[in-house]
């Protein structure tokens, strides 16, 4: 018979390889999304890992944490050590936009923690009562996800620095999600892992490297408060960030963990008023 162990009983296995209900945009967008498991053939179904998708109209961000990842000691990029910079590698992040193709979404990532896949992030989604199923398609696994109501309100911008970064600013409801990119030249070659990258490269390479943020909080009385990060010493921090006619600006640490404002200019919005 088939082995379904992997799915960890039969009411999960049934949920995920029935047809369930269909899926349109509407069901996806403006919604905050949080994974309930991931199974995949020959492992124990994965219920630790935590794992949240900030999904606005076309943008997303999707930061990934494994339950066992060491504690860091670095208090800013600088101060990061070798075993810190190999312990961030385990993190998954990444953004982009969403893409439907006839059932088949495609999460493109113009932003990734870790070099270009030869696949691409594509599969297929159904709901199974309030459970988002994702079956992959050229990869072979199954995610549950579940979110609250749709909160249509929010920002929804791609961004861009003057040193040729590209960044993102997501809000829906109350969750936002921010990034900024890596400096060009710093984006790991794609047939290599990460943790390759920075177990070889010197150490001020292997910071560089690493210095990528994708962020995720929640906006609490006008305070936007990170509280989850690839940079796990931006937790607690507050974006704050500051709108104005074509650019933004926001609150960031420098290498030496010194308060700076970056600026940026937008270079699309999509934001719902």
């Amino acid at each position: 018979g088939q082995d379904i162990t992997h799915h960890g009983d039969w009411r999960a296995y049934l949920r995920r390889t029935s047809p369930g209900t269909g899926v349109t945009r509407g069901d996806i967008v403006h919604r905050a999304w949080r994974r309930l498991a991931l199974a995949v053939p020959g492992t124990t179904v994965d219920t630790t890992t935590e794992v949240q998708w900030l999904q606005a109209g076309a943008c997303y961000i999707d930061l990934r944490t494994p339950a066992d990842t060491p504690g860091i000691t670095g208090r800013a990029l600088d101060q990061l050590t070798r075993a810190d910079l190999i312990a961030l590698c385990g993190q998954q992040a990444f953004a982009g936009h969403l893409q439907d193709d006839d059932g088949q979404w495609t999460w493109s990532r113009e932003v990734d923690l870790h070099p270009a896949e030869p696949l691409p992030d594509r599969g297929r989604l159904h709901l199974a009562g309030d459970v988002l199923v994702e079956t992959g398609i050229g990869r072979d696994y199954f995610e549950d996800w579940a979110a609250g109501p749709p909160a249509p309100n929010g920002l929804e911008m791609s961004l861009r620095d003057e040193s040729g970064r590209t960044g993102m600013l997501l809000r829906v409801g109350e969750h936002f999600g921010y990034v900024r990119g890596r400096a060009e030249g710093r984006t790991p070659a794609p047939g290599v892992t990460l943790r390759d990258v920075v177990a070889r490269a010197d150490l001020d390479t292997a910071r560089a490297v690493m210095d990528l943020e994708i962020s995720l909080g929640t906006v609490e009385d006008d305070r936007w408060v990170i509280s989850r990060s690839t940079l796990p010493f931006r937790v607690g921090d507050d974006l704050a960030p500051d709108l104005a006619a074509g650019e933004v600006t926001v609150a960031e640490r420098d290498t030496a963990g010194r308060p700076v404002r970056r600026r940026w200019a937008v270079a699309l919005d999509r934001s719902e008023p």
